[in-house]
Order: C-alpha cells, then structure tokens, then sequence
C-alpha cells in the first residue's frame, strides 16, 4: 500500500456546528455537517487504508435573523469535538472505481447561552456516521488530471438525546447525505477542491415549551465546501478555502412548516503539511451572509496517519 494514496482516501466529515437548542417557539435545529472541514485535495483518494483524528472547534456571539440583525441579549455558543476517522479503500474497481467503506464517530462538548430555556451544557457520543463509496482516482503529478469520490453518508441517531433537554448531541433521527467530492489539479504546484453535501433528515420526538409532545424535522439543506491551494514547498500546501450552507427546505413540526431558512457562509486560510509519514490539514474560517442562525468562527485540525 503506497502511503500518499491512503492519505489522499476520502475524508467525509460529520461537523459538529449545530444549535442543538430548544426554546419557547420549539426551534427545530439542523443537524451538524460539514462546514469547511474537507477541502486541499479532497477528491484524491486511492486503494489503501488510514486514521484520521479531528479535532474542530466553534466560537459565536451572537444568533442572526432572518434579516441578518443580530438578536438582542447574551448569545453565546462553544462547541468542541474529536471526531474518530477510519477508512478503508479496496483495490478491487467498480465502474472504474475503487469502493470503499467510512466511519465517523464524534465525540464533542457544546455549551449554549441562548437565555431560558435555551441554555445549558451536554457532552459525550454524537450521531455516528457510516458511508460507503466510489473513489476514480487520477494521477496528481498530471496538469488537468480530475479525480472524483462519490458516496452516500447514512447517519444513525447514536448520540444521547432527550426531547425535554435543551442542548442535545443527539439529533433523534437518521439522515442520508449524499455527496459528491472533486480534485482538479490544475497544474503541478495548483489544485482545486470542492465538495457538495444533500442532507435530508428523518422525524424525531420532541416537546414544546409546555411539554405537549410533537414530531420534529429538521428542513433538507445543502452544504458546498471549496479551496484553491497552492504547493509553497514540496511538504506544504497553502490556500483558501469556503463553505456555503443554505436550507433549501423549511422545517417541519407535526407536519405543519416552521421557522425560515438558514444560511451561512465562510472564508479562511487553509493548508497541508506532510510531515512524519502523516498528514496535517489546519483551516479557520469567519462566517458572514449568515441567517437564522448562530454566527462565528470555525476552526479545524486533521491528522491522518496509513494504517499499517
């Protein structure tokens, strides 16, 4: 197994920035997803196995309106996580492909000071993540070679959750997130990424700000991940990278639509360095364009190491 082609295996990512927040107007939260975490040579991947260790954090101060106004009063989110990644891509080629197998387990600590009732503190397992894939490879020494990874995420409702807490880890409900990852190496030294997520969430169990039992679920939305680096030296890669978040479909409780549609968007600096026979990715990104939705920063830290 060739080390550069287990580290280039997908890097699907299950993030951890949600406002997992109830409140008196039963706030339906989207589930947490992948915001800006994949970017430098995305789409590359190839036969082989690794581990990658992720660590991301997430800092707001303030909750932004429809109108993109921040809402009045002490609006505080923290959220940390460590989310374990291992990877598996065989040799063996379907429609030219190589399969492959993915799983991400998060483990995180969120701290919401959105006033009563929607403040409070939850830590341990989150939502687990497992998705098989295509991966067509190319080769990256070549100007305008393109490699694409395709796959679909299901995402089971393994984090703890109760209906009558306000901060959950747990969404309560399955998704399915199908994704598209692309690499263009656009010369030698200069690649382009980019990565499009449908999420799609399942019902879960609730209750509103007098305890009267519902059904919740969160609207369809879509993420767009995306960098442009470049090769500084021959270990390190240096770019910027993006995100867009944008609800496509508004949320639902009792079958009945709620609330408007979030959006996000981030910029920010990204690399790469290959350092030890491992791989380390660091990328920080500020939000802007945001709406309904916390605002603030985002900062993730990725180690892949080959599995032997």
């Amino acid at each position: 197994m060739r080390f550069e082609s287990a580290v280039r295996a997908t890097l699907a990512t299950t993030t951890i920035v949600a406002a997992q927040a109830a409140s008196a107007q039963v706030v339906v939260p989207l589930p947490p997803a992948d915001l800006g975490q994949t970017n430098i040579l995305d789409g590359d991947g190839g036969p082989g196995a690794l581990f990658e260790l992720i660590g991301a954090g997430y800092l707001a101060d303030e909750i932004v309106d429809s109108g993109g106004h921040s809402t009045p009063g002490r609006q505080r989110q923290r959220i940390a996580a460590v989310v374990l990644h291992p990877v598996y891509t065989a040799k063996a080629s379907i429609l030219a492909a190589h399969p492959g197998l993915e799983v991400l387990v998060p483990v995180s600590r969120v701290r919401n000071e959105f006033g009563s009732p929607g403040s409070g503190t939850a830590s341990g397992f989150g939502d687990v993540t497992i998705a098989p894939f295509l991966q067509w490879s190319s080769r990256p020494d070549q100007a305008g070679s393109i490699s694409v990874r395709a796959a679909v995420q299901v995402v089971a409702p393994t984090g703890r959750r109760r209906a009558d807490r306000p901060v959950n880890l747990g969404s309560g409900a399955w998704q399915v997130s199908p994704y598209v990852a692309t690499t263009i190496h656009l010369s030698k030294a200069w690649d382009l990424s980019g990565r499009a997520i449908f999420d799609r969430s399942g019902t879960s169990d609730g209750v509103d700000g007098d305890g009267v039992a519902l059904r919740a679920r969160a609207g369809d939305f879509l993420v767009i991940n995306g960098s442009l680096a470049a090769l500084a030296a021959p270990d390190w890669r240096v770019g910027v990278g993006g995100y867009l978040l944008q609800q496509t479909g508004r949320s639902r409780i009792d079958g009945a639509k709620v609330g408007d549609r979030q959006r996000a968007m981030a910029l920010g600096p990204v690399s790469r360095w290959q350092i030890a026979g491992m791989n380390l990715l660091v990328a920080g990104y500020a939000e802007f364009g945001v709406r309904d939705r916390p605002r603030g920063f985002i900062f993730n830290m990725r180690i892949q190491r080959p599995i032997p």
